[in-house]
C-alpha cells in the first residue's frame, strides 16, 4: 500500500466516524427536544412553603377542588386542567346559588345545567391556586375524578397555595 492511499483510508475513516458521531449527537438532541415535559402538582403551606401534597401530573390531566359554600352553604367545585405548556387553566365552576367570593361578574361562559349555575371561562390561566383551608368547608380534592385530599388531609385554618412545577 502507498502513503497516499494510506492517507486516503485514514482520512476516509475519519470523515465516516465523525459523520457518525454528528448523526447520532444531532439524533439524540432532536430526541430530547421532543420529549414530554414532566410537571409536578404540589400543595404548600403559603406562609412556610412547607409541601403537603406532591404527585406527578401531565397535561390533560384535571383537577378539581369540591367546596361547601361556607356562609350559603351550597355545594361549589372549580375544576382546573394543565395544557401542553404546563399552564393550569380554569376550565369550569359549577355551584348551585351566588354568594360572597362566587364570581358573578363574566357575562360570558354561563349557563344553568341540572339546577347548578356553570361557568365555562376561556383561557383563564392561573399561575396558583390560593385558598384558606377549612376541614368542613373543602369535604376533597380530586385528581381526574378520583379523591387524592380529604379536607381534614390538610391544615385547618390555614393559607395554602396549589402550584405546578417542571421536574
Amino acid at each position: 500500500m502507498t502513503k497516499t492511499a494510506g492517507r486516503r483510508r485514514a482520512a476516509s475513516s475519519f470523515l465516516t466516524i465523525f459523520t457518525l458521531v454528528t448523526i447520532v449527537s444531532l439524533l439524540s438532541l432532536a430526541c430530547s427536544a421532543f420529549q414530554e415535559k414532566e410537571w409536578m402538582v404540589l400543595i404548600r403551606e403559603a406562609s412556610e412553603e412547607t409541601v403537603l401534597y406532591k404527585s406527578p401530573i401531565q397535561a390533560g390531566d384535571v383537577i378539581g377542588f369540591h367546596w361547601i359554600h361556607s356562609v350559603e352553604h351550597i355545594e361549589w367545585s372549580e375544576t382546573f386542567q394543565l395544557n401542553e405548556e404546563g399552564n393550569l387553566y380554569l376550565i369550569e365552576s359549577r355551584f348551585a346559588g351566588f354568594g360572597a367570593g362566587i364570581p358573578h361578574e363574566h357575562q360570558d361562559g354561563f349557563f344553568v345545567e341540572e339546577g347548578m349555575m356553570v361557568f365555562e371561562p376561556k383561557n383563564h390561566q392561573i399561575d396558583y391556586y390560593d385558598w384558606i383551608h377549612s376541614h368542613t368547608a373543602l369535604p376533597e380534592i380530586t385528581y381526574n375524578g378520583e379523591i387524592i385530599l380529604k379536607g381534614e388531609d390538610l391544615p385547618h385554618h390555614q393559607s395554602l397555595r396549589m402550584i405546578i412545577e417542571e421536574r
